[in-house]
């Protein structure tokens, strides 16, 4: 780590080496049986880089990506360790979208809204469905070419609407 990482300043190497080892364990762990392990490791990768980054985009491109490793630790623990993964995911998927900055790509603003929704949709619950409801929404407003993810967050949209009314 260079001295500017050890002091807590802005590091563009150390955020850039960060994401590299983020993306490694996040495939590790989509790939291999050590998930957890490697999702954890993902999740504190991801952390740095918003720590030592000053590309504001590379920052929100981190941030989603760690909210998206807490949603996936969600779906694979119970109990406590799922709620607290859920808490983090919600927390950082909160932040972002308070950020509302022009930096964040429309492509990983759109994948936001998706797996924000998905993770509302999975706690369940009338106010956390009315959320996911307006991000799913936001998701099929914006410019998205994957028709496969369109098509299923139309119908989650309208299965939500038959549990909300």
């Amino acid at each position: 780590m260079t001295s500017a990482g050890k002091e807590g300043k802005k590091d563009d190497f150390v955020a850039s080496a960060a994401y590299k080892l983020a993306t490694y364990h996040f495939n590790r762990a989509l790939n291999y049986a050590d998930s957890a392990q490697s999702l954890q490791e993902a999740a504190q990768n991801y952390a740095l880089v918003e720590k030592f980054s000053t590309n504001n985009q590379l920052v929100y491109d981190a941030r989603y990506r760690r909210a998206r490793v807490y949603t996936l630790l969600a779906q694979n623990q119970s109990g406590k360790s799922a709620a607290e993964s859920q808490k983090s995911a919600l927390s950082l998927y909160e932040k972002y979208f308070k950020t509302n900055s022009p930096d964040v790509p429309a492509h990983i603003q759109g994948a936001a809204h998706y797996a924000y929704a998905q993770l509302l949709t999975d706690i369940g619950g009338d106010d956390n469905l009315r959320t996911a409801l307006e991000q799913f929404e936001l998701f099929l407003g914006a410019a998205n070419e994957n028709e496969q993810q369109r098509s299923i967050a139309t119908l989650q949209a309208a299965r939500i609407c038959t549990k909300i009314n």
